[in-house]
């Protein structure tokens, strides 16, 4: 099971806690485009990514777009995409999982992908049946504090050359397997800009 697989790489597991979550888990496949969560809607599930990709996104009623150059009508400068979840990690609305109240943001799928879904239910009682599990997902929680912190980082850069450069270094991956606008999205940049760097980066390597 690669959730068990995962959580083993931080400790190992007892066989009772791994038939537990066996028991709890159930792997779905969705198709590219699924809205797995909606704003307003109680986030009452946790997704582990088996195979696919996901983001995260919200709508913003301010114009926070950092380069003025373009009048292109892109829905970029009102929807921010906060998060790319790919395989082997976890996918929640946070505030609207833990806190079981309406989420203010969107979780939809990339890819057609296939996902291990525990309900919060099933997570909370699982949690206090197997204390061991604490140390896990204290982990889990600290990798994830450090990737959200970097993209603090990364939104502090001016240079939107730089910010991009920064993503490709972390994300080498993501580049070929995301759509420009919402890597344009999740770096607070203009597509067109994106576009410009992109082409630049490239033909730099002519």
């Amino acid at each position: 099971m690669p959730l068990a697989a995962t959580l083993e790489k931080i400790a190992p597991l007892s066989d009772e806690c791994k038939t537990a979550l066996r028991a709890v888990t159930h792997l779905k496949s969705y198709l590219q485009g699924r809205t797995l969560v909606a704003p307003g809607q109680i986030n009452d599930k946790l997704y582990y990514i088996e195979k696919g990709l996901v983001r995260i996104f919200s709508d913003s009623d301010s114009d926070s777009d950092s380069d003025s150059d373009s009048d292109s009508d892109s829905d970029s400068d009102k929807t921010i995409t906060s998060w790319f979840g790919r395989e082997g990690g976890f996918v929640c609305s946070v505030q609207s999982f833990f806190n079981q109240k309406p989420s203010l943001e969107s979780i939809q799928l990339l890819e057609d992908s296939q996902l291990w879904v525990i309900s919060y239910a099933d997570w909370e009682r699982i949690m206090v049946e197997f204390p061991e599990l604490n140390l896990h997902f204290r982990k889990v929680y600290q990798y994830y504090l450090t990737v959200y912190d970097a993209r603090v980082y990364l939104l502090r850069q001016k240079n939107a050359e730089k910010q991009y450069k920064v993503f490709l270094k972390r994300y080498p991956k993501l580049a070929n397997r995301v759509h420009i606008k919402y890597i344009a999205q999740y770096l607070n940049i203009h597509p067109v800009t994106l576009s410009k760097i992109r082409n630049k980066l490239k033909n730099s390597k002519l």
